[in-house]
């Protein structure tokens, strides 16, 4: 029912009340914004409730909707994990946006608009996250998405330049300007030369620190080219699959880790210069060599993954060929901080860690994610912490208290690459979606922005919900 105050204006009854789910009124009180069953929308005119447009886009139930500050914008969420932005101006309607760049793993809603008509929030419909978009003509809180093939892993890295290199199906890889979006060149990997499986794909691309080469691991193959012309320098093949590639930060040495458990490390010649085994039955899932290229961790699992217990971390003196520390604990993934002092690790049956070298003792637990985490990367600062999920989304967490900042959804399957940029600024991810997408970082203009430029406040379940806090400050 529709109600004014003054004596005025006769009140009236919307006549298809009973399919009515929402309402929103403009803040100009001169239109109203109805929620239909599924996926019906209405523009109606507040004097007498008579539809002035419908709406029609989404293909799913409408879960919320929201004005703009100035009544010219309606924005509205929908399970279909879209979020949409109409421009309702000069007596006509128009969809100007469909944000689903972020994507949302379960639906959309809770949707809520800036002041100034710049950006636009949204939440997931069961998972806890929150994602913010810029939506003028420069912006999205999601910097890109990429094309990759879809249904198919897709390896990515950054190079130190910000671009980034991804493998699109095949041997065929992209150099993207992640800013314009656009591709800059393409690479292409015969995979006919490399002997591998009709079926097989990119396990790996990563970029040396100085951008002069970039490194390939195709089933047992590994291909290492110059990064300027594509040349091959070096080709090894090891008999079994190559589970992870690593360059050290200090010298560009280059780490191979192998499912039979051996991690070779090679030079840029592809000269070997040290050979580490983790033992019989293990396979080498992952490695990373701290910032002084001293120590090579590696997280190292049973061939028989229903072993959990059996999973460890060894930290090498991989020159000497001696074990530091050994960590038992199940790890997929595991990476150093940049003081060399500390170690990130996540698996599948256990919530991450932090844990402290040479000691291996425990500093802390990453909280809001029991499990099921596989691939770490930490900020140049090392203040925060991305963790790719086998649900598809990517928890940030703050490195000193462990607490989970954000959580961000889009993925279709398992994450199984993070990376952020050198300059730390964005936040690279890929998976078996076949989708690489590039997160801004800038965490702290996030939150800000979902608390200082939304139409209202933050409820303390809300806080809960989208910011991982127990409360917000009164606005």
């Amino acid at each position: 029912t529709g109600l004014d105050a003054s004596p005025r204006v006769t009140p009236f009854v919307l006549p298809d009340l009973e399919r009515i789910g929402a309402t929103a009124w403009s803040p100009d009180g001169s239109r109203i914004a109805t929620r239909g069953a599924g996926t019906a929308l209405a523009i109606r005119t507040a004097e007498t409730g008579a539809v002035i447009f419908q709406l029609n886009g989404h293909t799913g139930n409408i879960t919320d909707i929201e004005w703009s500050a100035d009544s010219t914008s309606l924005v509205t969420s929908s399970e279909d994990k879209t979020v949409r932005v109409w421009d309702l101006n000069d007596g006509a309607a128009s969809q100007r946006l469909v944000l689903s760049g972020s994507g949302t793993a379960n639906g959309a809603q809770g949707v809520a608009v800036s002041p100034d008509v710049t950006r636009v929030m949204a939440g997931d419909l069961n998972v806890q996250s929150v994602t913010i978009w810029d939506i003028t003509d420069a912006g999205n809180a999601e910097i890109a998405n990429l094309p990759g093939t879809p249904d198919n892993p897709t390896a990515a890295s950054f190079t130190p330049d910000g671009h980034i290199l991804a493998n699109r199906g095949g041997g065929s890889v992209t150099e993207w300007d992640p800013a314009s979006g656009a591709a800059v060149r393409s690479l292409e990997v015969d995979f006919n030369a490399m002997d591998v499986s009709d079926n097989a794909y990119m396990e790996e691309v990563t970029v040396s620190p100085d951008g002069d080469l970039v490194a390939y691991a195709v089933e047992d193959v590994v291909s290492v080219r110059d990064a300027r012309t594509d040349a091959e320098i070096v080709h090894r093949s090891s008999g079994w699959f190559v589970l992870d590639l690593d360059w050290s930060p200090a010298d560009e040495k280059l780490a191979v880790s192998t499912a039979d458990g051996l991690t070779v490390v090679i030079d840029r010649d592809g000269q070997q210069l040290a050979t580490l085994n983790a033992g019989d039955g293990y396979m080498a899932f992952a490695s990373n060599f701290s910032p002084d290229g001293r120590l090579l961790a590696v997280a190292t699992q049973l061939l028989d993954l229903a072993q959990p217990q059996d999973s460890r971390i060894q930290v090498w003196d991989w020159q000497a060929g001696d074990v530091v520390t050994t960590i038992q604990v199940d790890a997929d993934d595991v990476e150093f901080d940049p003081t060399g002092t500390l170690l990130v690790s996540g698996g599948s049956f256990e919530p991450a860690g932090i844990w402290r070298v040479p000691s291996g003792e425990k500093v802390r637990t990453l909280t809001g994610v029991g499990g099921g985490i596989g691939a770490f990367a930490i900020s140049p600062d090392g203040s925060t912490i991305a963790g790719g999920r086998f649900d598809g989304a990517i928890s940030i967490w703050d490195t000193d208290t462990g607490s989970q900042r954000l959580v961000l959804t889009g993925h279709q399957d398992v994450v199984i690459n993070v990376e952020i940029s050198p300059d730390g600024a964005s936040l690279l991810s890929s998976g078996f979606d076949g989708a690489v997408r590039v997160w801004a970082m800038d965490l702290d203009d996030l939150i800000a922005i979902a608390h200082n430029e939304l139409t209202r406040g933050f409820t303390d379940d809300e806080c809960r919900q989208y910011l991982q806090q127990e409360g917000c400050e009164a606005s």
